[in-house]
């Protein structure tokens, strides 16, 4: 038809129209191109996650964390953790708050990431080339190998238990991993690599409660980096995890694709940073559970089967005020600081009994405070606990639930009250009912309870500490007169 027409006309007709076609071709490009141009800009402007100057302007960074010590936990209201302690100091060199989101298992974070619900993962998270493309990495923070957890065998001629010292005895083994993680991925390297047959099971446990599981017998193997072993080792004595099954493995923050930019200004700041003291003093404080220094060494404690400390006097009194037993104070004292007047943790417990500044300071009790004063304030804030669980009339019960709170607190041991009370059961019986509900509160179903107000909660150490506190106790009543 095109051809039809320019037959009639003259060459320079038909130059006009050939160039107004492509004036028409060219704009109507043009304009496609500006459409999409704009489409992107506004994709770009839209998206939530922002570049470090509007991180900066919002004066936040937001952290997604799972709920274990390396990397963000709460103890007596206040936040601890590995990871969450890095990050917030470099939060403050940046000038940011330091916001935590926390999350019950791996993939549940992933998915907050992908859906930039948080600026990073904080879940002592190994580095691998398999890990998600939409993910990036900041630089390492510490390293660590993964080892094979399993039970110690017992002395007991019944029992079946072997332990697993090579490689190849992992054959026809089922080991429970955490779904996704580097020691999922390493199992399965084994399985070809070695010509094995490992039944694996993938699982969404933390990695801890995996540890809690092996150490109760529910599960016999599991496979876990050494530095989170580590970290929970005293709460567990019949745990073994000498196989290393691999070389060292980094450790980093986790960060959505497109947030290179907080990435790099993390890495600057994180490569001074493990350079530190501080830093040198984290590991110490939870990888190496190096948790006590001293100020000046003052031991109060005798043990020599007719005092049990050179202020059993001072305790006496202190206990008598609160109607309890001075051996039973004395042994919540030992358990706290051995009698050691002036430790203090790198927690920031300080004292004969170990308190935080906060509620030192309400009971006028200092790290400088003399002994006597420490178990006097010490003495105070037991009356308080007892005083709020008066509606406990049984004087043994009463004491398990200020004991938990002294060591776990308040908020937590008042979680598990109402989840006993919440499903019908003696929210005053610490042995059978309400203990078994602060156990529970490391899991989703009931940490995610409506009636619970301080979130998720280990209470294992808890509960071995109460139960240390009454053996010594026990000892104490035979040894000492009362």
């Amino acid at each position: 038809m095109l051809e039809k027409l320019l037959a009639f006309l003259d060459t320079r007709e038909r130059r006009l129209i050939v160039l107004a076609l492509a004036i028409l071709i060219t704009t109507s490009t043009l304009l496609i191109f500006l459409l999409q141009s704009e489409r992107l800009r506004d994709k770009l402007e839209n998206t939530e996650v922002q570049s470090f100057q509007s991180i900066a302007k919002e004066g936040k960074l937001i952290a997604l964390c799972e709920n274990s010590t390396l990397s963000h936990f709460k103890n007596k209201n206040i936040s601890f953790g590995f990871e969450y302690e890095i990050l917030n100091q470099l939060s403050k060199k940046l000038g940011l708050k330091l916001e935590i989101l926390t999350f019950d298992n791996r993939n549940d974070l992933n998915k907050a990431l992908q859906s930039k619900k948080g600026h990073l993962i904080a879940d002592f998270r190994a580095i691998s080339a398999k890990n998600q493309s939409s993910f990036i990495h900041s630089a390492p923070h510490i390293t660590s190998h993964l080892c094979l957890v399993q039970q110690k065998p017992t002395k007991n001629k019944k029992s079946k238990t072997i332990l697993i010292e090579d490689i190849y005895q992992l054959d026809g083994l089922k080991i429970n991993v955490q779904q996704n993680s580097i020691a999922h991925k390493k199992l399965k390297y084994f399985a070809d690599e070695y010509a094995i047959q490992i039944k694996i099971v993938a699982v969404d446990y933390s990695r801890e409660e995996l540890i809690e599981k092996i150490s109760k017998g529910e599960i016999e193997y599991t496979v876990i980096e050494q530095a989170i072993i580590s970290a929970n080792k005293q709460l567990y004595d019949n745990l073994d995890f000498s196989l290393q099954l691999s070389f060292p493995y980094r450790i980093a923050f986790t960060l959505h694709e497109d947030a290179e930019e907080l990435r790099d200004t993390i890495n600057m700041l994180l490569s001074d940073f493990i350079k530190d003291d501080f830093y040198t003093s984290l590991v110490s404080k939870y990888i190496l559970n190096e948790n006590k220094y001293f100020h000046r060494k003052i031991n109060l404690l005798l043990l020599n089967g007719i005092q049990i400390s050179k202020i059993d006097q001072k305790v006496r009194e202190e206990a008598q005020k609160i109607g309890w037993d001075w051996r039973l104070l004395s042994s919540l004292i030992i358990q706290e600081s051995r009698f050691e007047a002036y430790v203090s943790s790198r927690q920031g417990t300080f004292g004969l009994m170990q308190f935080m500044p906060r509620t030192g300071a309400k009971y006028g009790i200092y790290p400088n405070s003399t002994p006597e004063a420490q178990v006097e304030g010490g003495a105070k804030y037991l009356a308080f606990l007892q005083n709020m669980y008066s509606d406990v009339t049984n004087p043994l019960q009463r004491c398990k639930f200020v004991l938990a709170s002294y060591n776990g607190g308040p908020s937590h041991v008042m979680d598990a009250k109402k989840l006993a009370k919440y499903f019908g059961e003696d929210d005053t019986n610490w042995d059978d009912v309400v203990s078994n509900y602060f156990a529970k509160l490391n899991e989703p179903e009931f940490y995610n309870n409506e009636v619970v107000k301080g979130g998720a909660y280990n209470g294992a150490h808890t509960l071995k500490y109460i139960q240390s506190i009454l053996n010594r106790f026990s000892g104490f009543a035979q040894s000492y007169p009362e």
